[in-house]
């Protein structure tokens, strides 16, 4: 038999596991690797399964060894020296469970004598043991499930579809995994959007259900044919790709200036167009995908121009996209898109289709048209807050058999149960939230909460900033390089230059900035909030605080807005005072408000809430951001009094006296 440890180990991996790879570090040349065996830790990009090798080596410091970690799917090979710590956590006990030894080992860190399988050996020794399927309908969640949970398990029998409303906090997840734990011998898949999410249902579902991100699915089906430029490191500047698509400039008139779009710019928008496609279920690109700036779209005759400009670019990227090989970078919604615009087939008996009120549109389409597969949705529509961002709220648009729901909350208390209730109540919903009976939680004012959640931008730079002034460590759930790069250009403007940046490219100076605001506000919302940051702290402040966030572990306190603390939840919980009056929200602020309100476990403060005013009495002042206000004395007007006369010195320094 032949003994492969002695062949370099791309070829090792090629010719033992008949799969290549495409790009491997100089430590991984040389020979000297023996197989370990196939984990249950899915890759990061495709959620196939890593294989392991391992090679030892002496220092004069003792014995060590390399890691090799392989994914056949996407070709990759990479060391456990550049995993994060919890993957490294989960390869160490996965290596603890194989070899036996109780000490954790890692890469090129700690002496070892390793416990490596000598060749020649077969390969189906190595294989991990078999977990052996539960044959009766046993619960293993620890507790005995609710009337409300027991329903559910009945009601998913037989073929018939069904959607699950989970209120907040009412153990959604548990419940799918004990109506997974019923049906082991049917073969399951549960989906979700968020690979976090995944993760956790991994760790939790029995080996019936194949657990799997919407683009999991796709690269295992489609995305593997395109390793090669997923993986490529070729980056391009949009100068480059404009010369590439020979993109022309655009010019055009509006009523506050000229404006004119160099072809990186045009380049930029053609490329957003595509993934505004990518991100719809529609078959064809059109004029409705495009891309296009706000102080464009105000105006019809400017919008139909750019239009006409960059849909035949966009064309050319998407064809481009299509070819195994091309000049475009390559990311995962062009083959989730790809893999839509086949109809796939799943193969599942039933598909658990979680956080179905925030459903991806892409996904949507693809598991709704599963015909053979029974279809379970599972999520809160009261908690759809991204429509607007292209997000559909699919328990409000499918059709099913059976509508059930989770109410009884194992998050919260009767008091923040009530609270939640009442927005639940303003939004119509057939069904309220309990509290748990025996879990204590209370809404009054928090000294120190452990969150603050806000409902803008503006909000959360000005509880970082009330924060830090406390001498608290303050993290940002959130990319802050994104408000830091906002502030960066528009300090730009204001020196009297351009910048490049894709939502102020247009802008001359600053005054125009600010004419856009105070001509279309309908139009300018997504810029007007930023500027009123700017406004409010200026640049140098505002980039001071951002540069001083902390990651989250070393943070006193997170703050976020509600939309990006949606799924979290902690002890004790401050609303900042950003939020509209109650009296003026829309639906999609009272879901928002709702939101807020549940991720506190204990307690709950609202009391800032207390100063909104209602926009009906707030039109009685006039206040534009845009315009800087000055707060000068009163004047006192009184009878003039003659000063007695005075001489010399004392007359001009105390002329009044």
């Amino acid at each position: 038999m032949t003994d492969f440890s002695k062949l370099p180990l791309p070829e090792f991996i090629e010719k033992f596991l008949g799969a290549p790879v495409f790009e491997v570090i100089p430590r991984f040349e040389s020979s000297g690797w023996y197989y370990q065996g196939k984990t249950e830790i899915g890759c990061f990009d495709c959620e196939n399964d890593y294989e392991v090798f391992r090679k030892p080596y002496e220092t004069t410091k003792g014995d060590y060894e390399y890691w090799a970690i392989v994914c056949t799917t996407c070709g990759s090979c990479n060391g456990l020296d550049v995993m994060d710590g919890p993957t490294k956590k989960a390869f160490r006990n996965w290596s603890d469970s194989v070899s036996g030894t109780e000490e954790y080992k890692i890469e090129i860190v700690c002496p070892i004598n390793p416990i490596l399988i000598q060749a020649p050996y077969e390969r189906e020794v190595l294989k991990p043991i078999a977990r052996v399927p539960v044959k009766e309908v046993v619960i293993h969640s620890g507790f005995s499930p609710t009337q409300e949970q027991i329903a559910i398990i009945e009601g998913a029998k037989g073929n018939t579809d069904i959607s699950i409303e989970a209120l907040a906090g009412t153990g959604k997840t548990s419940t799918l995994k004990m109506l997974a734990e019923s049906r082991v011998n049917l073969k399951g898949t549960y989906v979700a959007f968020n690979k976090s999410i995944v993760d956790e249902a991994k760790s939790k579902f029995p080996s019936s259900v194949s657990c799997s991100t919407a683009h999991g699915l796709a690269y295992r089906a489609i995305g593997r044919d395109y390793a090669s430029r997923l993986h490529s490191t070729q980056r391009l500047s949009f100068k480059q790709i404009a010369e590439w698509l020979e993109a022309p400039a655009f010019g055009f008139k509006s009523s506050i200036s000229n404006h004119v779009l160099d072809p990186a710019q045009i380049a930029r928008y053609a490329q957003a167009t595509v993934r505004n496609f990518c991100k719809s279920i529609d078959h064809e690109l059109s004029t409705k995908h495009v891309e296009m700036p706000v102080i464009i779209r105000a105006d019809s005759p400017n919008a139909e121009a750019f239009a006409r400009k960059v849909l035949p670019l966009a064309k050319k990227i998407w064809n481009d996209l299509l070819l195994h090989e091309g000049f475009m970078r390559f990311n995962h919604d062009y083959y989730l898109k790809m893999w839509q615009l086949g109809k796939p087939r799943i193969g599942s008996d039933y598909i658990l289709f979680d956080e179905a009120q925030d459903a991806d549109p892409v996904m949507l389409d693809v598991v709704n048209s599963q015909s053979s597969s029974q279809l379970i949705y599972c999520g809160d529509q009261f908690q759809a807050i991204y429509e607007w961002r292209g997000a559909k709220n699919a328990l409000k648009m499918v059709h099913v058999d059976k509508h059930l729901w989770l109410t009884q909350s194992f998050r919260f208390g009767a008091a923040i149960a009530d609270e939640a209730n009442r927005f639940l109540e303003l939004l119509d919903a057939p069904k309220l939230v309990k509290g748990l009976v025996g879990l204590k939680s209370s809404l009054k004012g928090v000294l120190n909460p452990d969150a603050i959640l806000c409902r803008t931008n503006a909000g959360v730079i000005s509880a970082l900033m009330g924060e830090q002034s406390k001498g608290r460590l303050v993290a940002i759930i959130g990319r802050t390089q994104e408000l830091i790069d906002f502030a960066e250009a528009c300090q730009q403007l204001m020196a009297g230059g351009r910048t490049g940046h894709p939502e102020l490219a247009l802008f001359s100076n600053w005054e125009s900035v600010l004419g856009f605001i105070a001509e279309y506000p309908d139009e300018a919302q997504e810029i007007k909030t930023m500027v009123e940051l700017i406004q409010s702290f200026g640049t140098g402040r505002l980039i001071s605080a951002l540069n001083q966030v902390v990651p989250e572990k070393q943070a006193d306190v997170v703050v976020s807005t509600a939309h990006r603390a949606k799924g979290r939840e902690w002890n004790d919980v401050r609303l900042q005072g950003d939020f509209l009056h109650v009296d003026d929200m829309d639906s999609e602020d009272l879901r928002l408000a709702y939101v807020a309100i549940t991720r506190a476990q204990r307690t709950l403060d609202m009391t800032s809430w207390d100063t909104i005013i209602p926009l009906e009495k707030q039109k009685r002042f006039t206040y534009d951001p845009t315009v800087t206000h000055r707060t000068r004395p009163p004047i006192i007007v009184e009878p003039e009094s003659k000063p007695a006369d005075k001489k010399g010195i004392a007359s001009r320094l105390n002329p009044w006296k």
